[in-house]
């Protein structure tokens, strides 16, 4: 097993004149990212199957990696991993406390962990080209959500959340343009363009999200839009450094508000009512006020183990059955009790403290702004069993915590995305990251 991935490292595109390994990557994507809208359509169902088996083999080689490669062990010895592993072995018992765990529903937990050692081995052997990657992939994914938004008025199936694009409902789309704005945003060469083809890309992605109709998308884009401005404007304007911090202090402070009084308490906040006038909605949130009490009211009944992956919620009394809680942190509560809430909470602090540090750099001040968002839309939907949701908790963390991780891995002092490197530069050798990365490997 250690010899294979040694040689996937090794591969030289040039050479073989067919680029095996970035097709191989894209591959994984799929497999762990597919349209939701295979989920729906009729006759999908070997499909589906075929994709849950590959995400299956795929964890079980990611594993045997890192059992059995120093190197890998050390790519993941940090806080974040051990947490998704905790997180996802603890699902697996509440599962069976609460009486509702199958084979695939436990093997799904343990692919997160797969997920993890799959993506932060791309991020160390060559973090750039891991990026345009998600960039590629997430850009064709969006394009043909819009597309089919276009062609097919009526939703190209029906599911429970209403019409069904290529992406899923039209709310699903949310986590995608958070990790396609992270994966664009933070690549070296989009620091380096001019601010109008920024501009452009920023035109096209509102494209997108104004023909999805989703509130919250719209909301999560204007977010990193204002703080784009704000980064790109430092040298002119001194006093936005000022204003970041005290917005984004303001924004983190807001949205801790909204969940404490607003989801929790079920009581109203003046912002509440602002948020609705300005999307055209009703001070319900569409609804979401009766689905989060009904949450809510779960998790007090069933606070430890919760109630298990078949919830229904009928907030409304009229039969029509919500299948999500429509937030993040009271989905887990009440699929896996309080504690896993709590835990979960604890990894998204976590990350987002560690991004918040690095707040007066540029890459910094994105990163920031893409965090505010994914906690804005941790608010309205239930994102935290979606292998998107994870890569952007997870490039985050290794974005921040590149340096010291790197230097664990190697034992040589090099510069992360946000420090500048204060050792001496190394002459060209000629190779690119992903051979250092396979040579790196190799040695340990």
């Amino acid at each position: 097993m250690e010899k294979i991935m040694r040689i996937m490292g090794q591969w030289d595109e040039k050479r073989l004149g067919f680029p095996y390994k970035d097709i191989l990557v894209y591959v994984v994507l799929f497999f762990f990212m597919p349209p939701a809208c295979l989920r729906f359509l009729d006759g999908m169902k070997m499909v589906n199957s075929v994709l849950g088996l590959g995400r299956y083999l795929i964890t079980a080689v990611a594993l045997c990696e890192f059992c059995l490669s120093r190197r890998s062990r050390r790519e993941n010895n940090h806080v974040f991993f051990w947490m998704v592993s905790i997180m996802s072995l603890l699902m697996i018992v509440t599962m069976k406390m609460n009486g509702t765990i199958y084979l695939t529903a436990a093997l799904s937990c343990i692919t997160v962990i797969g997920w993890v050692i799959f993506n932060a081995k791309l991020f160390f052997q060559d973090r750039e080209r891991l990026l345009l990657y998600y960039e590629r992939f997430l850009f064709v994914g969006l394009l043909l959500h819009f597309l089919s938004q276009l062609i097919f008025k009526g939703g190209m199936t029906l599911g429970s959340g209403g019409k069904i694009f290529f992406l899923g409902a039209k709310n699903n789309m949310t986590v995608y343009v958070i990790l396609y704005l992270l994966a664009y945003l933070l690549q070296e060469k989009t620091m380096k363009r001019k601010n109008m083809w920024n501009y452009l890309f920023f035109a096209m992605v509102d494209i997108f999200v104004i023909v999805n109709k989703s509130a919250t998308s719209i909301l999560i884009v204007v977010c990193v839009q204002f703080f784009w401005i704000l980064m790109a404007n430092l040298s002119r304007w001194p006093i936005a450094v000022k204003g970041l911090r005290v917005t984004a202090i303001a924004a983190i402070g807001i949205i801790v508000l909204f969940f404490a009084i607003e989801i929790w308490c079920g009581s109203h906040m003046f912002i509440s009512g602002m948020l609705a006038g300005l999307f055209h909605k009703n001070v319900t949130f569409s609804g979401r006020k009766a689905i989060w009490a009904l949450a809510v009211s779960f998790i007090a009944q069933f606070p430890y183990w919760g109630q298990g992956l078949d919830v229904k919620y009928d907030p409304w009394g009229n039969g029509k059955y919500v299948y999500s809680a429509h937030n993040t942190f009271l989905d887990l509560g009440v699929k896996y009790g309080f504690f896993m809430m709590i835990l979960y909470a604890i990894l998204t602090v976590t990350v987002v403290l560690s991004v918040y540090k690095w707040k007066e750099e540029k890459k910094g001040i994105i990163l920031l702004a893409i965090n505010i968002a994914l906690l804005a839309a941790f608010q309205m939907e239930a994102l935290a069993g979606t292998y998107p949701a994870w890569m952007i908790l997870l490039l985050s963390y290794l974005l921040v915590k590149e340096r010291n991780i790197r230097e664990k891995i190697t034992g040589e002092k090099g510069s992360g995305l946000f420090k500048k490197n204060t050792t001496e530069a190394k002459p060209d050798t000629g190779q690119t990251d992903g051979e250092n990365g396979a040579k790196a490997c190799a040695e340990s």
